[in-house]
């Protein structure tokens, strides 16, 4: 049906200017019966009367589609069909004022001689004859056959003498340079209310945004749910950006594309975006990685998100996603809230494109190339089949090349990383560049608190010569630690260990190192390629030593202008073992950013408590609502925190549920390991025979992911006074005494706010899983009950009708 439309939209041209032109053929020359003329003329009068009705429509009420059509549409060809066709259309609606043809042309009547026959004039051909010699309108014997007439000769000086023709085509050519120069601007009521998205910037990821937007489904019943238009404001050459999205966006989804021409800063600009109507705002700024980009990329971002703020004032809360290329800025607004305005008026999610595709490597597991690939490009997790308690391995992830992406991917390791057999075996992330010493100095400055407790080394490869396994440093180790008062037992308690090697991918050293790890039985090995270059990573994947292709579960390359390469040598017929490994990630028109279920497991982690003693549907508004305004209270660090334990749960499952045949990274593999009907008492089973250990597990990547975040641990003395309030606190517990009680709890929370939100950001619970019960006792519960909730979590997000 739909490609029957498709036919007859491309054909109408053609069958009404045929139809039009034999009509004029009949009243010329009578080839067929009165009657079946007038049918011909009345057909071509209805057409003529369609085209009109239309374009009315279009302009008074579709004008983006109407200027669609003045630059796609054959509109020569259409107007040469309101040409032929708007005389027919004209004696149409003249024929019930007149009662016969010679009111027109004639003071006396009479007849005609047509083609040897007696014949009153044809009305159709009269009113087409006053159109080709409008000069005989006083001939009209009639006021009301004047006027008609008269209206015929004004439209034949008009169409057929050309100036109509030529007005038209001014003023299309007028209205395209407009578009074509993003000049046109369009007011709301054809754009629709919350049915278009604006995106203000032209960055190379705009492309995978707007496929992604203009494709996304509602997952309750597969219907489309995405934006009806996308508003692209850039201030780049309009049909540079075209071109390139020319390059990525089909025919169709282009035509849903309306660019403007305007800086992001210019707040008479902004206001014409309609922003209150928009359904949500996406700030990418303009290109960052091409001819330069722009230096300050993430402070001009900044001010049009308070820019933006300001207009919305009072119009109430709209999302907006804000990109920050450096991973310094996307870090401080990861635990660094935000003013008054921004938080009163913008629902602000910031987001890094590096961050956003090491989650989906390490996390997600799976990626596309492009949104509209039909492939999946899967990942194995870096713990593959998963690391139990009693698991002699150890993951040891390696990055070769600190740029944006290879600190991307380390960051995103320290955050999930840990596993369940943390008292054996450590993570290790290996960074590899010819710049480690300075990447490290700028790395441990920006990060310092994590380097104050993780075990840590830096290796010259040129110059170690082959002892690579001292060197560690232990800032916990021995009495004159600072921290040492946060050890249990005197054993470091991070679980993550970090080195830096200098050297060369190529060179003798880095071989060397690279074959050392590779003979570990214990290590599951991943190695990411993260140099920028995609020649220069290429060749970095395909030539190293042949040891490190048989150990490595995969090798991740960058390659962030097409995974073409990468996928051409895993698509050959012959493939050795250093093709079958490879997996390209990084592509910057690939589909990586977050869906909606990770937003919705992070509601739901937030509202863990609430799970417990109400059933909650996310599908119910109202449910949804309340979840929602919770959220919004929290601060910064909080929502991300609660992300990033959602993107843990999965590695979680993987440490206490058997599989060794499968990755289970999603709901399905869960449901295939343990069958339907079992997952979730299964589920609950393993969380509860491993709670104790999963909540270590999770105070690890907690600690870690405060230390990420900018808190740093308690000294000596501020140690002891939170010893003592806790200490306070279980007293007046004991006691029962409900005053008491709340006055303990008050002075212990006050006091822990001001901790954190002192100069130092100084958190208490950052020590050891034994140390937090002498300084908030009340802490290990959550850990245990947030880990409880997980078949809740995944039962309303992952699979609401699986488990």
């Amino acid at each position: 049906m739909k490609k029957s439309v498709r036919i007859l939209k491309d054909c109408i041209d053609a069958i009404a200017l045929a139809v039009g032109i034999f009509s004029l053929y009949c009243i010329l020359f009578r080839p067929f019966p009165e009657n079946t003329v007038d049918w011909f003329c009345i057909a071509s009068g209805i057409m003529g009367a369609g085209y009109v009705i239309y374009a009315l429509v279009l302009y008074l009420s579709r004008r983006i589609e109407f200027d669609r059509k003045l630059l796609d549409g054959h509109f020569l060809r259409k107007v040469i069909c309101l040409v032929v066709l708007i005389p027919f259309t004209l004696a149409l609606a003249v024929s019930p004022m007149i009662s016969s043809p010679e009111e027109l042309t004639s003071e006396g009547g009479g007849e005609k001689v047509v083609e040897g026959k007696n014949a009153e004039p044809n009305l159709f051909w009269t009113i087409y004859f006053l159109f080709v010699d409008p000069g005989n309108q006083n001939m009209s014997p009639t006021v009301t056959g004047r006027g008609i007439a008269g209206v015929a000769g004004i439209l034949g000086i008009f169409l057929l003498n050309g100036l109509l023709v030529s007005s038209i085509i001014g003023f299309t050519d007028r209205r395209k340079e407009r578009m074509q120069n993003g000049q046109a601007r369009y007011q709301v009521r054809f754009l629709g209310k919350r049915r278009f998205t604006v995106i203000i910037g032209a960055n190379e990821i705009a492309a995978s945004i707007i496929k992604s937007l203009l494709s996304s489904r509602d997952p309750d019943n597969g219907h489309p749910s995405g934006s009806r238009y996308i508003i692209l404001q850039t201030d780049r050459d309009v049909q540079t950006v075209r071109d390139g999205l020319e390059s990525h966006l089909s025919d169709e989804e282009l035509s849903k594309v309306i660019i403007y021409r305007a800086a992001r800063d210019s707040r008479a600009e902004m206001e014409k975006l309609h922003l209150e109507y928009a359904a949500e705002i996406y700030v990418l700024g303009e290109s960052t990685a091409r001819d330069g980009g722009e230096s300050g990329h993430d402070a001009l971002n900044m001010k049009c998100v308070n820019l933006i703020a300001g207009l919305l004032e009072g119009r109430g809360q709209k999302m907006c996603k804000v990109l920050f290329e450096y991973q310094t800025t996307y870090s401080i607004f990861q635990f660094s809230d935000f003013p008054e305005n921004v938080r009163r008026n913008l629902i602000f999610f910031p987001f890094n494109r590096y961050e956003s595709w090491a989650r989906k490597v390490i996390v997600d597991c799976k990626a596309k190339a492009d949104p509209s690939d039909e492939t999946v490009i899967d990942y194995i997790p870096l713990d593959g089949y998963g690391i139990n308690e009693d698991s002699d391995r150890f993951v040891h992830f390696v990055i070769i090349g600190m740029s944006k992406m290879g600190l991307a991917m380390g960051i995103e390791a320290m955050q999930q990383a840990h596993y369940l057999n943390f008292r054996k075996r450590r993570t290790r992330i290996s960074f590899i560049d010819m710049e480690a010493d300075r990447e490290m100095a700028f790395f441990k400055g920006r990060y310092e608190n994590i380097f104050g407790l993780t075990r840590h080394r830096f290796i010259d490869a040129e110059s170690c010569g082959d002892d690579w396994d001292s060197g560690m440093i232990d800032p916990l180790a021995g009495d004159g630690s600072k921290w040492r008062h946060l050890c249990d037992g005197g054993e470091n308690f991070m679980d993550t260990e970090i080195e830096f090697i200098k050297g060369a991918v190529e060179s003798d050293g880095v071989r060397s190192y690279l074959r050392h790890i590779s003979a570990d039985k214990d290590s599951i090995l991943t190695v990411a390629v993260c140099l920028t270059q995609t020649h220069t990573a290429v060749a970095a994947s395909l030539y190293m030593p042949l040891e490190v292709y048989d150990k490595a579960q995969q090798i991740w390359v960058y390659q962030s202008d097409s995974a073409d390469i990468i996928n051409n040598l895993n698509g050959t017929p012959q493939r050795d073992r250093r093709y079958k490994k490879l997996r390209p990630f990084g592509m910057d028109f690939g589909e990586y950013l977050s869906d909606g279920s990770l937003f919705n497991k992070a509601l739901l982690v937030n509202a863990a408590y609430d799970l417990a003693s109400q059933e909650t549907d996310l599908r119910d508004r109202a449910t949804l609502m309340r979840m929602t305004e919770s959220w919004m209270k929290l601060l910064i660090d909080k929502k991300f925190a609660n992300m990033y334990y959602a993107d843990s749960i999965y590695s979680k499952i993987r440490g206490i549920i058997p599989s060794p045949d499968r990755y289970i990274t999603d709901i399905d593999g869960l449901v295939a390991q343990t069958g339907r009907d079992d997952a979730e008492r299964i589920l609950r089973e393993q969380l509860s025979a491993h709670g104790d250990m999963l909540a270590q597990c999770e105070h690890n990547r907690w600690t870690m992911q405060q230390l990420l975040f900018g808190y740093m641990p308690c000294n000596e003395e501020e140690d002891r006074i939170f010893i003592r309030l806790n200490k306070e606190f279980c007293r007046a517990s004991a006691s029962g005494d409900q005053d008491e009680i709340r006055a303990a709890k008050d002075a212990f929370a006050k006091k822990k706010i001001e901790f954190k939100e002192s100069e130092k950001r100084i958190h208490p619970n950052i020590c050891s899983f034994g140390h937090l019960d002498s300084v908030d006792s009340g802490a290990k519960g959550y850990d245990r009950f947030i880990n409880d909730s997980i078949p809740d979590i995944l039962a309303r997000t992952d699979a609401r009708e699986a488990i």
